[in-house]
């Protein structure tokens, strides 16, 4: 017994030794002031340089890879009014990524740097390095309130002492400005239409026209299709799209059910875009004939057949020709009929491959050609 309560003394040494054995894990983060930078009322053609203090607990340098990435959506819906300007109902939602460069990239932020740095809003902070971004507005820019993102990068560059892992906590750092100019956000629904595709499908086409001055991002809520006697049969949705000024953006919506039928079908639809939403009810058709829409992939298949119908359709001509000059050209000569029959067979050969090829295609012109073709051979073989 004594033995054994040896052992059990000698436990915790062993569990110290083990966690002593393991690597050093190490909490890391860098955050960034001020965390919302408002730049306030700019005018379009506006060339801006604003900067971010970084901040950082690490013992090591950091080198910190400074990117934009777009702000998160939540921003577009709460108004602020402090500690920085941002009013969603006036606001643009066009991508900046191509007005944000950073002047330097990487930055160095380290703990050896620490300077005292007072904010516009009167905070203090420390600071262990600094960003400088540049934003270009162009002479397009729409107006009202834009917002966008700062992404860090960090990476240690070394210098600490033994195995470890380390975990980076980042903040992203976000900035807003305001376009001059009357911002207005505002769509509607134009109109609805239906195709047939098969005997239990159909496509319906929701059309929503941005009416006002700015990009938004739009969705269909929903599509509720009615039968006779006013009960809801399909309550259809699709996603998150952009729209930008006077842009019609259509939502195509798949409708797959048993009580599908060619007649006439009352429709809602409502397409909210952020700040507001537009409704539409509209009697809408879905007709008899099935209209197959071709995937993308058989799109591109038909665009590179080769030959093209109208290759084929100059090849038949070609024979024709050739047989007509054959015959006033070379109608004397004993061996002729071999002549006609090796043109009569690549006549017959394009105009088989074009009826399959091109089938959809055809209209009573080319059924007609096909017909005085055909004529001719048998002419020129049994006349």
């Amino acid at each position: 017994m004594k033995k054994e309560k040896n052992g059990y003394r000698s436990l915790p040494i062993i569990i110290s030794c083990l966690l002593l054995a393991l690597p050093n894990i190490s909490a890391l983060s860098i955050g960034s002031a001020p965390g919302v930078y408002d730049l306030g009322l700019v005018d379009p053609g506006d060339n801006i340089v604003f900067r971010y203090y970084l901040i950082t607990t690490s013992t090591s340098d950091l080198l910190v890879n400074v990117k934009y990435i777009a702000a998160h959506r939540n921003i577009f819906f709460n108004e602020k009014t402090r500690p920085y300007l941002f009013i969603p109902s006036q606001a643009s939602e066009e991508s900046v990524a191509n007005w944000v460069e950073p002047i330097k990239n990487p930055v160095l932020v380290s703990p050896a740097t620490k300077k005292t740095i007072y904010l516009p809003g009167g905070g203090v902070v420390r600071a262990n390095g600094y960003a400088d971004i540049r934003l270009k507005v162009p002479s397009d820019a729409e107006p009202g309130f834009h917002a966008g993102a700062i992404n860090l990068n960090p990476q240690l560059t070394g210098g600490g002492r033994g195995t470890g892992v380390s975990t980076l906590a980042v903040t992203r750092p976000v900035f807003v400005f305001q376009v001059s100019g009357e911002a207005v956000r505002k769509g509607d629904i134009v109109n609805i239409l239906a195709d047939r595709t098969g005997e239990e499908r159909a496509i319906i086409n929701v059309m929503f026209q941005n009416t006002g001055t700015d990009t938004v991002s739009a969705k269909l809520t929903y599509l509720k299709i009615f039968d006779k006697v006013g009960n809801v049969i399909a309550n259809l949705n699709a996603p998150l799209s952009y729209c930008s000024p006077g842009e019609i953006h259509v939502f195509p919506v798949n409708w797959r059910s048993e009580k599908i039928t060619p007649g006439v079908y009352r429709m809602e639809a409502k397409v909210s875009y952020t700040t507001g939403y537009a409704t539409h009810v509209l009697d809408v058709e879905i007709p008899e004939k099935i209209t197959i829409i071709p995937s993308k992939g058989e799109k591109k298949k038909r665009v590179e057949a080769f030959p093209s119908c109208s290759l084929l359709f100059y090849a038949i001509i070609a024979c024709i020709l050739l047989l007509i000059l054959s015959y006033f050209l070379l109608g004397g000569y004993d061996n002729i009929q071999y002549v006609y029959a090796g043109i009569i067979f690549l006549l017959i050969v394009f105009v088989l491959w074009y009826l399959i090829q091109c089938m959809a295609l055809l209209n009573m012109l080319d059924i007609l050609l096909f017909l005085i073709i055909l004529v001719l051979i048998i002419y020129l073989i049994w006349g």
